[in-house]
Parts: structure tokens; sequence; C-alpha cells
């Protein structure tokens, strides 16, 4: 089962951007996978920090990206990436509690992921020249 497969209304025209959110799609997939099929509380920490690995560095990239290009809606931007930072973290947190980490909280992340790319990350694309 898929969390939210790759559609090209995702695509930014930003090769670097895409496959980054191509990749945590991709591991959020298998995290949602894991919490379908009862992993036990360890490999879904794992699969979490996978999809934080990969997010660290998307963010990083796209913070360069904003710095490079002076990117006048850098600060929201910003703050957006923070809060999925937090999010992400604090599910992470609450799996190595032991508290048992649902497709609903997925849910809510793959949402906000959605809504990050289009009100963030396309405008961003547009003014790097995508």
């Amino acid at each position: 089962m898929s969390v939210k497969p790759w559609l090209q209304r995702y695509s930014t025209g930003i090769q670097s951007i895409d496959a980054h959110h191509e990749e945590l799609l991709g591991r959020m997939d298998a995290l949602y996978g894991a919490i379908i099929k009862g992993y036990d509380a360890k490999a879904v920490e794992g699969l979490i920090a996978n999809v934080i690995d990969v997010t660290i560095d998307h963010f990083a990239a796209e913070e360069k990206d904003m710095n490079r290009v002076g990117y006048d809606k850098q600060v929201e931007h910003g703050a957006s990436h923070q809060e999925f930072r937090t999010r992400l973290l604090k599910l992470r947190d609450d799996a190595r509690k032991g508290v048992k980490v649902g497709t609903d909280t997925l849910d809510l992340l793959n949402q906000y992921l959605t809504d990050h790319i289009k009100a963030h990350d396309l405008p961003l694309a547009k003014a790097m020249g995508a």
C-alpha cells in the first residue's frame, strides 16, 4: 500500500528536489507498510529514522538553494521545514518510548508534506527558474 504515490503534479521541475521528494515518499511508504504489518517498535523506529535522514538532507539542500537565489519567502519556507522536523522527531521519540505509531500519524505527515510541496516547494522551484 502506498502512502502517496509520486504524481506528476508534485513535480517541481528541479531534479534534485523531485528526487528527494520521491525518496521521502518511498521511505514513508516503507514505514506505513511496516505499521500495517505490525512490525515491532524497534523496526518502526528505524524506519522513522530513515524518513528523518532523507528529510534533513532534503531540507538542507532546499535551504541552500533558497540562500543561493535570494528567495524572498525563505523565512516562511524554513519555518515549514522546522515544523515538519519537529513532527518527525516527536514521532521518533514516541516510538522510542513505546508509544504505538499508527497510520493516522502518517496520514497527517503525508498531508503536511503534500501541502508543503504545493505551498512552498512549487513557488521555490519557480523562483529557481523551473
